[in-house]
C-alpha cells in the first residue's frame, strides 16, 4: 500500500525552492529522486510486468522510458479525500496476459517528477487496449541532461522517439498524447508539429491536464502557491513557508525569470501556450482543477477559450497535484473518449466527454462545452 499526502508534496516542492542551488538553476533542472526510491520502483515494475528501457536520439539526451502492454494490470487505486487533504492507496496484483493492442499513447510526466508518477493513469488505460509509452522528460528521472525548453525541446525528444518506436513497429496508431502540467505543454508542442516532422504513425487525440498558457507567469504562481500557507499545515511547516516567502520575494522571482531565459536562450515572458495550442490539428481534452493556486484556473479558462474547439472540463475541488492524480475517476472515461475524438472531422466540435459521479464523493466536473 502507498498513500502520499499532497501537501507532503507542497512541502518537497519548498524546500526544493529553499535549496542552496540558485532558483534559476533548480527551475531548469529540478532534483532527481534518490538511489532508494528508484530501487523501490524497479522492484514494482518488475512485478508488474513493465519493461523499461532506453533511447539515443541524434544530437538530443539519452531517455528512458517506460513500455506498458495492453494488459489487465489487476490496479487497486482508489483517492481518499477529507476536506481538502488528499492520500492515495496504490496496489498492483498478478497481471494478466497482454493483449492485442488498439492504438499508442505516449504519456508524458510534470515538473521534477518522472514517469512513476503516471503509473495509475497508465495501467488503467493499457487496461483499456492501449500500449502505452511513458518516457522520463530530459533533465528528470533517468534521462539524461540537455537544455531544458519548457515543452519545446522536450517535444523535439518525443518527436524522435515516436520516430524510433513506429520504425520498429512498437507504435500502433493512432497515437494518442497525454500530459500533465509542464508535460502537457510538451504535448501541445509535439501535436502541434506531429504531422510535419515524419513520424509516420498517426495522431489520435491530446489530453493536456493543468497546462501553463505563459512560462513566465507559471513561475510566479507556481513558487507562490508551492509557499502559501494553508489551514492543514503544521506549525513548522507554516514557519518555513514564511521564512521561504520573505527569501524569495517578488524581485528576487523575476531576476530568476530573467536569469532562466538567458540560460535557455528563451524570453519565457513571450511563451505563448495558446498559440501553439491553435496548430494542434487533433481534437484537445484540456482538464484543469478550479482550486489550483499553482496555475490559476483563470489562465486556464482564458487558455480554452483561444481554442473552441477543445473540450474543457474544470474539477470543481480539485488542485493542480489532485487533479493530476484522478486517474481513479478520469482514466476509463478517457480511453472511451479517445477513439471517438480522434475519428472527429477536423472542421467538426470535438465530443464532451462523460463522467459517472466522483467516487470521492465531491461535485460532479462541470464542462463547458
Amino acid at each position: 500500500m502507498k498513500r502520499r499526502r499532497l501537501h507532503s508534496v507542497l512541502l518537497a516542492g519548498a524546500v526544493v525552492v529553499a535549496a542552496c542551488t540558485p532558483l534559476h538553476r533548480r527551475i531548469v533542472e529540478p532534483p532527481r529522486p534518490d538511489r532508494a526510491a528508484l530501487e523501490q520502483s524497479d522492484a514494482l515494475l518488475a512485478r508488474a510486468q513493465v519493461r523499461r528501457e532506453r533511447f539515443q536520439a541524434t544530437g538530443g539526451p539519452s531517455l528512458s522510458f517506460l513500455v506498458l502492454e495492453p494488459r489487465n494490470y489487476q490496479l487497486d487505486y482508489e483517492v481518499l479525500r477529507r476536506d481538502r487533504l488528499f492520500s492515495y492507496r496504490f496496489r498492483v496484483f498478478e497481471p494478466g496476459e497482454a493483449q492485442a493492442p488498439v492504438g499508442s499513447i505516449m504519456m508524458l510526466h510534470g515538473w521534477s517528477t518522472d514517469g512513476r508518477y503516471l503509473l495509475p493513469w497508465a495501467m488503467r488505460l493499457a487496461g483499456q487496449g492501449y500500449r502505452v509509452i511513458v518516457p522520463d522528460l530530459r533533465n528528470h528521472g533517468r534521462s539524461g541532461k540537455a537544455a531544458a525548453g519548457f515543452g519545446t525541446r522536450e517535444a523535439e525528444d518525443v518527436l524522435a522517439l515516436a520516430r524510433h518506436l513506429h520504425g520498429r513497429g512498437e507504435l500502433p496508431s493512432p497515437v494518442h498524447l497525454f500530459g500533465i502540467s509542464y508535460g502537457a505543454v510538451t504535448v501541445l508542442h509535439a501535436a502541434a508539429r506531429w504531422n510535419d516532422d515524419g513520424t509516420g504513425a498517426g495522431l489520435g487525440a491530446v489530453v493536456a491536464m493543468e497546462p501553463f498558457a505563459n512560462a513566465a507567469d507559471a513561475i510566479r504562481t507556481s513558487i507562490a502557491g508551492l509557499l502559501q500557507n494553508a489551514p492543514h499545515l503544521r506549525w513548522h511547516e507554516r514557519a518555513l513557508r514564511s521564512a521561504l516567502r520573505r527569501r524569495y520575494g517578488p524581485d528576487r522571482v523575476e531576476r530568476a525569470i530573467d536569469d532562466t531565459g538567458a540560460l535557455l536562450a528563451m524570453d519565457l515572458r513571450r511563451f505563448d501556450v495558446g498559440e501553439v495550442m491553435q496548430q494542434v490539428r487533433a481534437c484537445v481534452l484540456h482538464v484543469h482543477g478550479r482550486v489550483d493556486t499553482l496555475i490559476p484556473v483563470g489562465t486556464a479558462r482564458a487558455l480554452a477559450a483561444r481554442r473552441p474547439r477543445n473540450v474543457y472540463l474544470e474539477l470543481p475541488e480539485d488542485g493542480h497535484f489532485s487533479t493530476t492524480a484522478r486517474a481513479d475517476w478520469l482514466a476509463g472515461p478517457l480511453g472511451f473518449w479517445l477513439p471517438v475524438a480522434a475519428g472527429t472531422p477536423a472542421d467538426a466540435n470535438c465530443p464532451p466527454v462523460r463522467l459517472p459521479a466522483d467516487p470521492a464523493g465531491i461535485l460532479p466536473a462541470e464542462p463547458t462545452r
